[in-house]
């Protein structure tokens, strides 16, 4: 069994982290410091880049203005990716939903780099960055919209972690610009510090026609909580899921899980079926209703879905997923 080391250190820093963050935002909520709306630290517009994929440009390249763009294809498809806490747009997160993409459609294709600003293990300090971060990337957004002549509710924002969450305030801004985004797909969305008494902003339905939600570290890393038009619970969207082993290492390890069944999606199909809670479908009373988990999820689709997954990759059992499983020891 190979143990990657790097996840014992994410996870041994971000407890403490996660205590400094809870606490550090309560402080806030009772002494009215660090509110967005009272202090929004600068970024520069170099924190952030913006990365265009096609088949075209399988490469990528770095795009500053949208009326630079070439090679790009109004009548595709777009998705816009951007990644969360410690990572960034040239890892697996983006970058495996990307290769996905390009080899199933002719799609255009954004991932939102921001590691400059995420690669701090300062977490508290990086959620007062988000709504810059999300201004700026609203702001592309909408440039790309009126210069390209789209239709918003055509768009697709997928954001993992953290990254989902900037999605959501993305989504809020273009509302202010007059435009609805059709689609955003929350991986995982980040729970620490986004908790009901917080002044973040967090993901929200109210932020594009439609938004799904996969749940794979709910109550530690994730959001437990349904925030979707439909909401997602593989193997019951707690840590640990299938295949992460049950170290110090799970939690994040789980986490990742969002992002790597979104991305097996676009090439496999996973089945989840409709239930009310994770008691329910482990004792097989639900819904007789099923439907594609990830990037096939039907956009009428409505309520809590529970499906069972396999613990190493392929991830998806097909229709065997539909039932609660213990398809190994994570």
């Amino acid at each position: 069994m190979i143990i990657h080391f790097r996840y014992y250190t994410i996870n041994i820093l971000f407890i403490p982290l996660f205590i400094i963050c809870e606490a550090v935002t309560n402080f806030n909520k009772k002494n009215s410091i660090y509110k967005q709306s009272d202090h929004v630290p600068v970024i520069d517009s170099s924190d952030i880049q913006f990365i265009f994929y096609s088949r075209m440009v399988p490469e990528g390249k770095l795009i500053e203005n949208p009326e630079d763009l070439q090679d790009f294809n109004s009548d595709e498809l777009t998705k816009f990716i951007i990644h969360g806490w410690l990572s960034s747009g040239y890892k697996s997160t983006c970058q495996s939903i990307k290769d996905a993409y390009l080899k199933e459609s002719k799609v255009n294709i954004f991932i939102i780099n921001w590691e400059k600003i995420a690669n701090s293990y300062l977490y508290f300090l990086i959620l007062q960055k988000m709504a810059p971060l999300a201004d700026y990337y609203a702001e592309f957004l909408t440039k790309l919209i009126k210069l390209k002549n789209l239709d918003p509710g055509a768009l697709h924002l997928i954001g993992h972690s953290l990254g989902a969450h900037i999605s959501g305030m993305v989504g809020k801004r273009l509302q202010k610009n007059g435009f609805t985004i059709g689609r955003i797909t929350g991986l995982d969305p980040a729970s620490p510090g986004f908790h009901e008494s917080s002044d973040l902003e967090k993901l929200s339905k109210l932020d594009a026609s439609f938004l799904d939600v996969i749940h794979t570290s709910g109550g530690t890393l994730g959001i437990q909580e349904s925030i979707g038009h439909i909401d997602f619970f593989p193997n019951g969207g707690v840590a640990p899921m299938p295949g992460c082993v049950k170290l110090l290492v799970y939690d994040q390890c789980s986490h990742s899980k969002s992002w790597k069944y979104f991305a097996e999606s676009i090439s496999n199909a996973f089945f989840a079926i409709k239930c009310d809670r994770m008691e329910s479908f482990q004792e097989g009373n639900c819904a007789k209703m099923f439907i594609k988990m990830g990037e096939y999820t039907p956009k009428d689709a409505r309520g809590n879905y529970y499906l069972s997954t396999n613990c190493e990759e392929p991830y998806s059992l097909g229709l065997d997923g539909l039932k609660a499983l213990c398809v190994c020891d994570g």
